[in-house]
């Protein structure tokens, strides 16, 4: 393809984010004069005298590049609230108490003991200062009346948001870096007061339009589940559905209607296109409908939430309609890159979200793939034609999707096609009926109709995911990719789409040494970890858990409760499974308690050590051991103390050990020989 062929978009686009990643990720800063001085000298070419030459055109054309690398390095410090003088943290007293103005930025979440916050820091100390923080609100009656705008006066012991404890744990810090968050804080009752209220009165009233619709809904007569189910798919509001259906939703392939995106938007606009369009007899009546449409698409979207993936669609259709409108052709492509552009100028954090880049990857898959899969094969059949459109575009999507799918999530749904060919149509009745049933919840008889239409949707659609989801191999599990192989995958795909449509033998050779590229580095790390023996002891909190990996077969050591724990497990544990062994399941699982609290590995020993197995086993004849592992402990007497100073024994301390404790054995061994988990995070250890 020429370079002049290339999109304007799309020339614009690729330098704009490549400014953000480096100022990112290096934290390349660029000067605002300097950004100043190249838009200057490209306005200067862009003098009409001036653009009539061609070869000053093209020169336009390359300044561009650097113009739009600057300005997206530019807005990706400009959006850094850290490096401002005014960040909250820079006034804060190191030795005494620090008391904050703060304002509620958004609706509250509730979590079992706690009101999660995202939190405007406008006062510290009685200084105007600036940031945003996480804050975690003990839960009671009082802060569960805390809503959108509400102010505090607060004392607050702020503290920087941990890197991951275990191995390949999902960074939580490095995705609240990426809402610009960087502290985070817990506080009591006894720690703050309301002052007042301080809301934008319409997005006050939006999230109240929202807290009805919630209210509706869940006052209804469905069951809990079918309530959080019709909550996530017709307001974007997921905190009702149990981690178990969610995985079900995540294992069959489609999680993907349960978060609002084009699909939710795509309905909305036919809806207002259907209710509407008679407007456009009037006099000026294409603008009135321009305007509702429009409005209307917006007004849902801040509805739900506004989730990368609503906004996309919004502003996508936001040009679809004008275009439709004022008889313009417009180009999917060029819709979809200009919103993208749109939405990264606004926040250019917003790149770095997964639903924005599996949204946009999702409607370029079904615009691209979707035309040249669904001319394959055509039928006759009206059924089989609309089943076959539903499966072309479930495999254009998949095509576009799956390698960033597989990095983020380490799966695969090998049953996508059936689960789609079930979800899509049901969710689209469930919306429809959804709404109906929001507007229509007042009026007697018809709310009935609709919630008992909505009911057994929803109830379906939750049988039909957990149907897919327990047939033989539903999910391949424990694909461990790294960002180099998503880059790879995506070189591969689209390097074999345009060598099939150009019939180019040599572009079919570079996509395919690309994909052996990519299975060669992995096939390498595979062979490195099987020659690898690691110890893991791995840091959550009130758990014990040590995995000892003998090439790539497990043996797991764990507390009891933590073997019950699903979520734990998935969220602490098994990324690092599936990176060395590319599996989750151990070859022998041991459970650690009261008998058995002796570990052996290569010849060292390591004693598991809690109040209870000190009092019943050890009240005599202490065993010589290479470590002890420390955890839910208030006190050692002193001759054991004495044990481990004499025999030069390492200490590792888990979870529940007493601060005095600590302090004590600190105190009276070499700090070359401790170890805390709570605070340096896990162990790895190869042997």
């Amino acid at each position: 393809m020429k370079i002049e062929k290339i999109p304007v978009a799309l020339k614009l686009l690729l330098p704009l984010i490549s400014g953000i990643l480096v100022s990112y990720f290096f934290e390349f800063k660029i000067s605002f004069f300097f950004l100043i001085g190249l838009t200057a000298l490209a306005a200067l070419f862009c003098l009409p005298f001036f653009t009539r030459i061609y070869s000053l055109r093209r020169i336009i054309g390359v300044l561009i590049i650097p113009i739009f690398f600057s300005l997206g390095a530019f807005l990706e410090e400009l959006n850094v609230s850290r490096n401002a003088e005014s960040y909250f943290i820079e006034k804060t007293n190191n030795d005494s108490l620090n008391f904050y103005h703060l304002k509620i930025a958004d609706a509250p979440v509730l979590k079992s003991d706690w009101i999660k916050c995202e939190v405007d820091v406008l006062g510290t100390n009685q200084k105007a200062s600036t940031g945003k923080a996480q804050l975690y609100i003990a839960r009671n009656d009082t802060s569960e009346k805390l809503k959108y705008g509400d102010l505090l006066y607060a004392n607050v012991d702020f503290f920087e948001v941990n890197e991951p404890a275990n191995p390949h744990e999902f960074n939580y810090k490095e995705y609240l870096r990426t809402q610009d968050i960087y502290h985070q804080a817990f506080i009591q009752q006894n720690q703050w007061v309301k002052t007042g209220n301080d809301a934008n009165s319409f997005f006050e009233f939006i999230i109240g339009i929202r807290n009805a619709c919630n209210s509706i809904l869940e006052s209804s007569a469905m069951s809990k589940e079918n309530i959080g189910v019709a909550k996530a798919l017709i307001i974007g509001d997921k905190e009702l559905i149990d981690d178990e259906l969610m995985l079900s939703y995540a294992a069959s392939g489609a999680l993907h209607v349960l978060a609002v995106s084009g699909l939710h938007v795509g309905i909305i606009m036919l809806i207002l296109n259907f209710l509407f369009s008679p407007l456009k007899r009037l006099k000026n009546g294409k603008l009135i409908f321009l305007i509702v449409a429009i409005s209307g698409v917006w007004f849902y979207s801040m509805l739900t939430g506004l989730s990368p993936s609503v906004l996309r669609a919004a502003v996508m259709f936001s040009f679809v309609i004008l275009g439709s409108e004022l008889q313009r052709d417009s180009s999917i492509y060029q819709s979809l890159l200009v919103s993208a552009i749109i939405l990264i100028l606004i926040d250019p954090h917003i790149i770095f979200k997964i639903g924005f880049l599996l949204s946009y990857l999702a409607v370029f898959g079904i615009v691209f793939f979707h035309p040249k899969i669904f001319a394959l094969i055509h039928f006759k059949n009206f059924i089989l034609h609309k089943t076959w459109q539903i499966t072309s575009v479930s495999i254009a999507a998949q095509i576009a999707t799956f390698p960033i799918g597989i990095y983020c999530f380490q799966q695969f749904p090998n049953f996508f096609l059936l689960a789609n060919l079930i979800v899509i149509p049901l969710s689209f009745v469930i919306l429809v009926v959804g709404l109906a049933y929001l507007v229509a919840a007042s009026i007697p008889i018809v709310n009935d109709i609709l919630l008992f239409i909505l009911d057994w949707c929803v109830w379906g659609l939750n049988v039909s995911v957990r149907w897919v989801e327990q047939l033989p191999y539903s999910v391949f599990w424990g694909i461990s990719i790294q960002w180099y192989d998503v880059l790879l995958l995506y070189g591969f795909i689209f390097a074999l789409t345009f060598a099939l449509i150009q019939k180019a033998k040599k572009l079919l050779l570079f996509s395919f040494l690309l994909l052996t590229f990519s299975v060669g580095l992995n096939l390498m790390e595979k062979l490195k970890f099987q020659d690898q023996n690691q110890l893991v002891i791995y840091s959550i909190k009130n758990e014990l858990a040590i995995d000892v990996f003998y090439g790539q077969q497990i043996s797991f050591f764990s507390s009891e409760t933590l073997l019950k724990d699903e979520n734990k497990l998935r969220y602490h544990i098994y990324p690092n499974r599936y990176r060395i062994a590319g599996t989750s399941d151990p070859a022998k699982t041991l459970l650690l308690n009261e008998s058995n609290n002796l570990l052996e590995i290569e010849k060292k020993k390591m004693l598991i050590l809690t109040e209870p197995i000190l009092n019943k086993k050890y009240t005599t004849n202490f065993p010589l051991t290479d470590f002890v592992y420390l955890q839910e402990i208030n006190f050692l007497p002193e001759e054991i103390v004495e044990h481990f100073i004499a025999n030069k024994t390492g200490i590792i301390f888990g979870f529940n050990v007493s601060h005095s404790l600590k302090s004590f054995l600190k105190k009276s061994l070499n700090n070359n020989l401790i170890y805390d988990l709570k605070k340096s995070g896990a162990i790895q250890v190869q042997f």
